[in-house]
């Protein structure tokens, strides 16, 4: 099955990153277009319109050959690859879901973005000034007695490559509810009427979350919702602790909301909470 693009103007699709890694790997031999859309199961067409495109930037010779530049953008894109894939991995992903997952994670959250979360991520496993162990609660066990903190909370989307608030960045309560209990511990969330701008009509009008749903062990979780708040197991979160016992975490999420009496298209969006 022909897979498809999904590109901006600002930096390219997974799809159009293995093209290159593809003419990395087998360099530009006889036939080699075609080859690289076999491996990337997509048209001849697809391939040979984005390397063209990649001549006209300067990344490419008129023979296929990188540039300078060219090749130290593929040498980017090959190791965010492979922190990403880490990364997923770290966070409880099954082996075998990450070649799904990691498209998703690269196109609708957004490089800089996965980048910031891998910068941190690796930061806090290197032991510069934070600690990390792979139990949340006997972690926040080190920090917080049972019961209710409040903290910070925001929703981030990547819009062509830069990072904007979500719509539903709007949609909660602050602040946001921390509950560690004996053996568990959730973020909770209560949602809220907003003002938002129709996609369909671009008018100003009453809006409020329609779903919301987690990534947990490599699937997608809907979050449960009781008396009209959400609640997020921590175990599903990304939580990192600091030397001074500052705390923050990371959850990919995707949200759907409703704006007058249109719901909106289902969005990939980070939700991160601070204390």
């Amino acid at each position: 099955m022909e897979q498809k693009e999904k590109s901006t103007d600002s930096r390219p699709s997974y799809l159009q990153i293995r093209y290159l890694l593809e003419l990395d790997r087998i360099g530009n031999s006889r036939g080699f277009k075609l080859l690289i859309a076999e491996a990337c199961g997509v048209s001849h067409v697809a391939v040979v319109k984005y390397l063209n495109s990649c001549r006209d930037s300067g990344d490419l010779t008129e023979d296929y050959r990188f540039t300078e530049k060219g090749r130290k953008k593929v040498e980017m894109y090959r190791h965010l690859i492979k922190d990403v894939e880490a990364y997923l991995y770290r966070i409880g992903s099954a082996e075998e879901e990450i070649p799904e997952l990691l498209p998703r994670f690269m196109e609708n959250i957004g490089y800089d973005v996965l980048e910031r979360i891998i910068r941190n991520d690796q930061t806090i496993r290197h032991g510069n000034r934070a600690s990390e162990t792979p139990d949340v609660q006997q972690m926040l066990g080190g920090v917080l007695r049972k019961g209710t903190y409040q903290v910070g909370i925001a929703l981030f989307r990547s819009d062509g490559g830069r990072v904007r608030y979500s719509m539903a960045h709007r949609g909660f309560r602050r602040p946001a509810e921390l509950v560690i209990g004996e053996g568990n511990g959730w973020l909770v969330l209560t949602p809220c009427q907003m003002m938002a701008r129709s996609r369909i009509d671009g008018e100003l009008k009453e809006g409020r979350l329609g779903t919301l749903k987690y990534y947990r062990e490599g699937r997608l979780t809907a979050a449960e919702e009781t008396d009209g708040r959400i609640r997020i197991p921590l175990d599903a979160c990304k939580v990192q602790k600091s030397g001074k016992g500052n705390i923050k975490a990371v959850i990919p999420v995707t949200v759907t909301c409703t704006v007058g009496n249109a719901d909106m298209p289902e969005s990939t969006a980070v939700l991160m909470f601070w204390m």
